[in-house]
């Protein structure tokens, strides 16, 4: 067993290194494009068109309110969690968030940002292995609400038995991993040790469990908030199937677009949503736009980063000039 354990440990290792090197960035290049080719090659291109006409300018004015709401309801939860190391302001966080936002969109990862607001936070006095292990936690507490309503999206939808199952199992599987990790028992709490700060951190939240209960209701908010944004996408298009269907199926898409196999999640997520959406009646051309609206979120949550980076810069400069 354990020569078999070593083994795959060597293999995850060696796929590791490849994903992280330049031959794996080409890798990841080549599977997002691939899968891009793919799903607009074979798609009605008029029929394409007609929908997107029929896109509503209201409603993206509302989007673009929600994602800046949303940002800061993010920013409101990390600074819950920041107070036990450090009070950092509502508006620097949300600020992090959206020139992370921008990073996303040119690091390699659908994660990487979260090394700039490591950086970010270092700057205001937050040591960075501290950043480091709430952005952990802060994540850790964030797919446990995506988990929670994909689970409750079920009672509201009549879906295929295979869905159904991989959504029960990983509710299982992550509400186990989560009452494991913040409350274990006395015999297996050694086990749950992230790394030495982060055990700090989850030992102040187990203590004080109303720090953890803020935490996880302004996650809860944060994610529904998140799934919501998605669900205006689609009746911006005059695509209207429920609210049922997006709680379950974002979650789902989210953890697709995480596999390290593609850059930033790209052609991923169009798989996610052609895959899930057409179990409830969506043709390719709209779960297509759809998801380029939903990939139009992170580039106006980007924009905004961007014009934020770059008036800091540019005060920054003259600062210095002084």
């Amino acid at each position: 067993m354990s020569w078999a354990m070593e083994k795959l440990r060597q293999v995850l290792q060696s796929i590791r290194l490849f994903l992280n090197s330049r031959l794996g960035l080409l890798f990841k290049i080549l599977v997002s494009i691939s899968l891009l080719v793919y799903f607009f090659s074979t798609i009605d291109f008029p029929k394409f068109l007609q929908i997107l006409k029929q896109i509503s300018t209201p409603f993206l004015l509302f989007i673009f309110i929600l994602i800046i709401v949303r940002n800061y309801i993010s920013a409101f939860r990390f600074q819950i969690l920041c107070k036990i190391k450090k009070h950092v302001g509502l508006f620097t966080l949300g600020n992090h968030y959206f020139i992370a936002s921008m990073f996303n969109m040119f690091l390699p990862t659908s994660i990487g940002g979260d090394g700039v607001r490591v950086l970010l936070l270092k700057r205001e006095g937050v040591d960075q292995v501290d950043s480091l292990s709430l952005i952990l936690i802060e994540r850790f507490v964030g797919f446990f609400s995506f988990v929670l309503f994909a689970f409750t999206g079920l009672f509201f939808i009549s879906l295929p038995i295979i869905i159904s199952v991989i959504v029960i199992g990983i509710t299982i599987c992550y509400i186990s991993l989560f009452v494991f990790v913040f409350f274990p028992s006395d015999r297996f709490r050694g086990w749950s040790k992230f790394s030495g700060k982060a055990t700090e951190i989850l030992e102040q939240l187990r203590t004080n469990r109303a720090h953890l209960l803020q935490v996880m209701l302004a996650s809860l908010i944060f994610q529904l908030v998140s799934i919501y944004i998605r669900y205006m996408v689609a009746l911006s298009f005059g695509i209207d199937i429920g609210f049922a269907p997006f709680l379950v199926f974002i979650p789902l898409i989210n953890l697709i677009s995480l596999l390290p196999i593609s850059l930033g999640g790209m052609g991923l997520r169009e798989f996610g949503f052609v895959l899930l959406f057409s179990q409830v009646g969506l043709t390719q051309e709209q779960a297509l736009l759809v998801s380029l609206g939903t990939f139009m979120t992170l580039v106006t949550s980007a924009i905004i980063g961007a014009l934020i980076f770059g008036y800091q810069r540019i005060v920054s400069d003259v600062s210095s000039f002084q």
